[in-house]
């Protein structure tokens, strides 16, 4: 079985060949039979990550580490022999042992995965680094590092070997600070169905990388290559990019023929000034040193290039010297590091005042001042006497110079005064401006040669290097707090989080990958759009803004607070608008957003969906500043806002937004539409940089490429898979002998479960929340959709559910009807009742908000502020008793879904 790009699970004829060829003994085959039977996908607190190598969705438990974990196994370049791969498995007792070998203690161990391969099967854990440093420190078995570098359990392993079960662990500083936002990007490549590029495309790519070693991305782009096809190349490894140290995003992105040609590129640009300064470098073993490497000792025949070294045995190995310097910063190697030679630069003034100090120690207490300096015939600080001896104390006890050890690191010349408009500040102000500021990742010896020669020429005395030092750290510091301390914050400032910890997957990198989620009220009085009154009931809107851009995907509004059906109107909005949706959807953790259906419809789709922190209100910042903003340019000006106004002291007495109110709900929703998809694209956003958002989008669309979006049609398929299910028991339900399933307290007929066979079964249930008198059931054993209606389908079909939630309370109210009547003939007293208050105000006031959530969907007829409501004279005793325009309807319908599956 070689098959490692096939989507699914594995047979059980293929499961037992693999547990066969990887020898785990019968309970180690029963257990991962076990974790196998494991619900793929539930609603969890991180959100759900869509499988490409299992088709279908695994639980996240943690945003972070689950992600990295399953992105990287999704590679098929990465792991060519992975099968499967399962979530939270398992947990079982282990016992660790101190450094002794005796039993300490036992911990319950929960593995983060099992990876099936076609010869073996493992644990997988991803753990941070300081977890395992720090359990390290405890001399127990619980994790070690072994010669390698790499880190063990042994007390897993000792409890997994009976079983014939492996153990890894991975650590999250073996990934770099790019390596996730990378893999994710890349991991798009390996779906199923996804066309490779054209062979004359691949070859000439890699010929040209091969000509010239090194290519930017960008030079490809304009040769007419496409993003989509460099990606594939870059997904399959036929050039060489650095996926853990580049970005893949960047606009200088280069691809590389293999490994030497990056670290000589990478060299390269460091020496001139691009990158990063380079870190204090370890020095190199010298000629006749010896080193221990792999368990062996070699000795350093030549210490150039290229450089040599000799086994014990006589065999001889040339290395290139950037293969050196790496095993030397890696401590792969280890030797005797000799350090370089220091020159020091001693001016007669510094070594005037360390002998100065030095006579202090010989003085009685009280009687040492100071004789240079601005301090001069002031008295030493017994502070002062203290570091000296302090420092006196150190330099004999290491062997150095006591006249070193207490030196001053600067000249202490001059008169300390004001040096601002000096001949030499105008020299160093020159060098400044023409050779630091404007260089692209500045350092201290560009201004330092250029400061020099505009001093010699001038004829000035330059400066000691440590004090231009000084200056330079001066400056930076300035230009930190000028860019940290702006005058907006969103939020409270926490510590400063560096790059590599910084998760990336919330700020969106590329237009349509990241798409936030949230709700918000409208703060706005509105009125009724047919009778004009005004509407106590609040306004809402949930709006999905792309995190890269600040361009809204999706909105809808709503009269109510938001639920479930208001995130399938949300999802409708998007596919209906782009015919796609972003890779990844991010929303807090409110209850709407665990709905499991919602999160199944999006695992459909491919949607990574994914929840905030909680608490954390900065990491939905796109879409919750958009609602700020949309206060200030849209609602702040109407009438009816129910914002404070600042010059409220100024308007007439007893004035209230209420009264003011003009607009319906559907005005506003095409007031914001306007401003979101017409105005907002044609101007530049806060993260475009200058450009528009139309444009910006184009270009790294164009440069990146297209296929991190989710194509989605909008058709009659994603519109069912858009219903929610019904409530309680998960959408199931059970279908009777007279074919009918009951749901949302009315009874739905269809003559197809009958035809099928489904009688008596259980189906899953969808429902339309614009039409109370229609659902769709799933028949799992036939695969298909059966739309069902209700008996009073030509009456019912009018209402929302929510209506008919609200009908059915007034008609309990009434007490027109027995329980065991309601329950029975449900259908016909909504119809009836619809007819008895025909031209009622409290229907026509329900009927218009109920419409006003829903402008798209056609409602009542109304005339002279009645609606036309045609009650048809119908018998009730058959189960599909409509007339005929219905009739047609239901097998077009019925045609329409024969066939269909999912």
């Amino acid at each position: 079985m070689t098959s490692t790009t096939a989507v699914g699970r594995l047979t059980d004829e293929q499961l037992n060949s693999v547990l066969m060829r990887s020898r785990l003994s019968e309970t180690g085959c029963a257990l991962v039979r076990s974790v196998r039977e494991f619900p793929p996908a539930k609603a969890g607190n991180a959100g759900v990550y869509p499988s490409i190598l299992m088709g279908f969705g695994i639980q996240l438990t943690t945003r972070r580490n689950n992600l990295l974990m399953f992105v990287h196994l999704d590679n098929h370049v990465l792991h060519p022999k992975l099968l499967e791969y399962w979530d939270k498995p398992l947990s079982f007792s282990v016992i660790f042992k101190n450094a002794s070998g005796r039993a300490t203690g036992r911990t319950t161990y929960r593995p983060q995965c099992l990876c099936i391969e076609e010869e073996r099967v493992y644990f997988l854990d991803l753990m941070p680094q300081k977890a395992l440093l720090k359990s390290e420190a405890t001399g127990g078995n619980m994790y070690l590092r072994g010669p390698d570098d790499r880190w063990f359990s042994g007390a897993i392993q000792e409890r997994l070997v009976p079983l014939g079960i492996g153990h890894e662990i991975w650590t999250t500083s073996q990934f770099g600070p790019f390596f996730k936002g990378n893999a994710d990007y890349l991991v798009t490549e390996f779906e199923h169905g996804r066309e490779p590029p054209p062979p004359e495309v691949v070859t000439s790519v890699v010929k040209l990388v091969h000509q010239k070693h090194v290519v930017l991305r960008r030079d490809l782009i304009a040769a007419g290559f496409d993003a989509n096809h460099l990606k594939w190349i870059v997904a399959h490894n036929l050039v060489f990019f650095p996926i853990h140290e580049e970005n893949l995003i960047s606009e200088q992105c280069r691809f590389y023929v293999d490994e030497d040609a990056y670290l000589e590129e990478k060299h390269a640009r460091c020496q001139d000034g691009a990158g990063p300064p380079m870190p204090i470098q370890l020095s190199l073993p010298k000629r006749e040193q010896t080193i221990e490497w792999n368990g062996k000792t070699w000795t350093v025949i030549n210490d150039g290039s290229p450089f040599t070294i000799r086994s014990s045995n006589g065999v001889l190995q040339d290395i290139a010297l950037t293969d050196v310097r790496r095993y030397v910063d890696s401590k792969a190697w280890v030797y005797d590091h000799v350090d370089e030679p220091v020159c020091l630069r001693i001016s007669p003034k510094r070594e005037f005042e360390a002998l100065e100090k030095l006579k202090w120690l010989t003085l009685p207490p009280g009687e040492a001042r100071y004789t240079f300096g601005a301090r001069k015939g002031m008295p030493v600080s017994p502070s002062s006497l203290a570091r000296v001896h302090r420092k006196v104390a150190h330099a004999d006890a290491t062997g150095i110079s006591r006249v070193l050890a207490v030196m001053n690191h600067y000249d202490n010349c001059g008169d300390h005064s004001a040096t601002a408009d000096t001949p030499e500040t105008e020299c160093w102000n020159r060098a400044l401006t023409d050779a630091y500021l404007k260089n692209h990742r500045p350092r201290f010896s560009h201004a330092y040669n250029v400061y020099r020669n505009y001093c010699e020429a001038c004829n000035v005395q330059p400066k000691a290097e440590s004090v231009l030092r000084q200056r330079l750290s001066r400056l930076d510091q300035c230009e930190v707090v000028q860019l940290r301390e702006g005058v907006f914050v969103a939020y409270g400032r926490s510590g400063y989080t560096p790059n590599s910890e910084t998760d990336w997957t919330l700020k969106g990198r590329l237009p349509w990958e990241v798409g936030h989620i949230d709700h918000s009220r409208l703060k706005i009085w509105l009125v009724s759009k047919v009778t004009g009154e005004l509407i106590e009931k609040e306004a809402w809107r949930s709006v999905v803004r792309d995190a890269c851009t600040f361009k809204p995907l999706g909105s809808t509004f709503y009269f109510g607070a938001p639920s479930y059906e208001t995130l399938y109107r949300l999802a409708i909005d998007i596919v209906k608008r782009w015919q796609q949706l972003p890779r990844f959807l991010i929303s807090d953790n409110g209850p709407d957003f665990k709905s499991i259906g919602f999160q199944l419809l999006l695992l459909k789709l491919g949607v990574i969906f994914l929840h905030r922190r909680t608490r954390m209100p900065r990491d939905g910042q796109p879409v919750e500043l958009g609602f700020r903003s949309d206060i200030e340019k849209i609602i702040a000006n109407l009438p009816g806002s129910k914002n404070n106004e600042p010059n409220y002291r100024s308007q007439q007495k007893g004035f209230r937004p209420k009264d003011s109110a003009l607009f319906t709900l559907e005005e506003i929703a095409e007031r914001f539409c306007e401003e979101y998809y017409v105005v907002s694209p044609k101007f530049p956003s806060s993260r475009t940089n200058g450009e528009t958002i139309e444009d910006f989008e184009a270009r790294l669309l164009h440069e990146n490429g297209t296929t991190h979006i989710r194509p989605v049609t909008y058709d009659s398929n994603f519109v069912f898979w858009s219903m929610p299910l019904v409530e309680n028991g998960g959408g199931v339900r059970f279908v009777y002998s007279d074919g009918s399933v009951e749901a949302n307290t009315l009874k739905y007929f269809s003559e197809e479960f009958a035809e099928y066979g489904l009688l008596g079964t259980e189906v899953q249930v969808r429902y339309d929340p614009d039409n109370c008198a229609r659902v769709l059931a799933w028949g799992e054993n036939i695969h298909r959709w059966i739309e069902c209606w209700c008996k009073e389908y030509r009456v019912l079909r009018e209402f929302t559910n929510k209506e008919r939630e609200e009908i059915s309370a007034r008609i309990k109210q009434s007490d027109k009807i027995c329980k065991v009547d309601s329950r029975r003939r449900h259908d016909q007293v909504l119809a009836q009742a619809i007819s008895d208050m025909r031209g009622d105000a409290w229907l026509l006031k329900l009927h218009d908000r109920a419409r006003q959530n829903f402008p798209k969907i056609d409602g009542f007829v109304f005339k002279d502020g009645a609606p036309l409501v045609d009650i048809p004279d119908l018998p009730t005793d058959a189960p599909n008793s409509f007339s005929q325009d219905i009739e047609e309807e239901a097998e077009r319908a019925a045609a329409r879904m024969r066939g269909q599956e999912t």
